[in-house]
């Protein structure tokens, strides 16, 4: 019986991680079309839209830390459970929203509650044994790849429906998910070991402070970030480019989304260890990160619908160049310090996803503006941004990273 619950518990685990990627994901095709519906002039819409992606990010960025220390002090279970109620009523509201500013706080709030990611990995670690807990967290990962996969797809299929329609689905399922967690989840966080929220542990800039700081650490940081900025950048303006530049339904937009979410997953999870293995890191990071800036400029200069999906496996091949700097900077930090980097690391993700959109709807709605594409030709201007950021990455990491420094050992202050 006790193995059946705690089995139970970690099929829940599971399908919480798959619904904070589909909600992420579904979100993609439908939301331009959905803002437009508030908002009927097309360069404002891109604007607004932007907006809309970097306050979720911000509000995860925000949320993660308080969340975890949350669940510290009151346990797992009631805050994944709370999380998935406010998710589900969440998403009836943005379903339902009958303005923008509805709709907004709605995002706010989806955002707060899509965190749980954090609390959901916190759980793993206490109910895992060394000999299970590297296969457990890989099934994480997996089930929010998967997620990722379906959300697109979903949202572009139910989004030809109505706009609307996906958020409906979405809120269902976390519903669904709320009433299965009440049946089945077992808290696994003691009484004897909670403890008390550390306020210093709250600010999401913690970790980055340290890392800057900190000479071992400080330019391979510097290059993720201008990567992860870049790796933005289509998820950020592909629904609305591939609708503005080749009329792309939602259908075609959500399914494009998750091909393109499916060969990241193949690319990064099959062929990371034999290409590192015969190029070696450091060739690796500079050759796959130039292949990015030339498939960035490539999707940029494209005028066909073909283009873009004849793109989009060496896209995701360049795109091993993060996943490689990231295990190459481990080697530079001692075993006491992986857990800081790694929060640092996914820190600067979250940090890239609020730059990222506002900046790239901006300069997509200016260079798609009827002046500018006479004055200039240039529609694809946002991804010429990210072949620019991955440009600066490769350029930095030539010059300073040729050799990495010593392993760090020292304890963050």
């Amino acid at each position: 019986m006790e193995q059946k619950s705690t089995k139970a518990s970690l099929w829940f685990i599971l399908v919480t991680v798959f619904l904070d990627a589909v909600g992420i994901g579904l979100v993609f095709p439908i939301l331009p079309a959905l803002l437009s519906e508030f908002i009927p002039d097309g360069t404002a819409s891109t604007q607004i839209y932007g907006l809309f992606l970097s306050v979720y990010a911000l509000m995860q960025f925000i949320a993660s830390p308080m969340l975890g220390a949350l669940s510290d002090r009151f346990g797992r279970r009631p805050i994944l459970l709370a999380s998935l109620i406010g998710a589900g009523i969440d998403y009836i509201v943005m379903a339902l929203a009958p303005n923008l500013w509805i709709l907004f706080i709605g995002r706010v709030v989806s955002g707060l509650t899509g965190a749980s990611m954090t609390v959901a990995s916190a759980y793993v670690s206490d109910t895992s044994v060394d000999s299970n807990r590297a296969g457990r967290f890989g099934l994480i990962n997996a089930a929010f790849g998967v997620g990722f996969i379906v959300g697109p797809a979903l949202g572009g299929y139910l989004g030809e429906i109505s706009p609307r329609a996906p958020f409906f689905a979405a809120a269902f399922m976390n519903l669904a998910n709320f009433g299965f967690g009440a049946l089945v989840l077992r808290e696994s966080l003691p009484l004897a070991l909670r403890r008390a929220v550390a306020f210093k542990n709250l600010n999401p800039f913690r970790s980055l402070r340290w890392a800057f700081s900190t000479p071992a650490i400080k330019w391979p940081v510097f290059v993720l970030f201008f990567l992860f900025l870049a790796g933005h950048v289509p998820g950020t303006i592909w629904a609305i480019y591939m609708k503005d530049r080749f009329g792309w339904d939602l259908k075609l937009i959500g399914l494009s989304f998750s091909a393109y979410g499916l060969a990241l997953a193949i690319a990064q999870g099959g062929l990371t260890q034999p290409i590192v293995k015969f190029l070696g890191n450091t060739r690796a990071v500079l050759m796959l990160t130039s292949l990015e800036v030339l498939c960035y400029f490539a999707l940029g200069s494209a005028n066909q619908s073909w283009m873009i999906f004849a793109l989009l496996i060496p896209m995701c091949i360049a795109s091993i160049s993060g996943p490689t700097l990231q295990s190459q900077v481990t080697a530079v930090v001692a075993p006491d310090m992986q857990g800081e980097l790694q929060g640092t690391i996914i820190g600067v993700m979250s940090l890239t996803a609020i730059i990222t959109p506002l900046v790239a709807t901006q300069l997509h709605a200016y260079f798609n503006s009827p002046a500018a594409l006479a004055a200039y030709g240039m529609p694809g201007a946002s991804f010429f941004l990210g072949g620019l950021l991955c440009l600066v990455a490769v350029i930095t990491y030539k010059i300073k990273l040729r050799n990495l420094p010593q392993v760090v050992s020292a304890q963050p202050s």
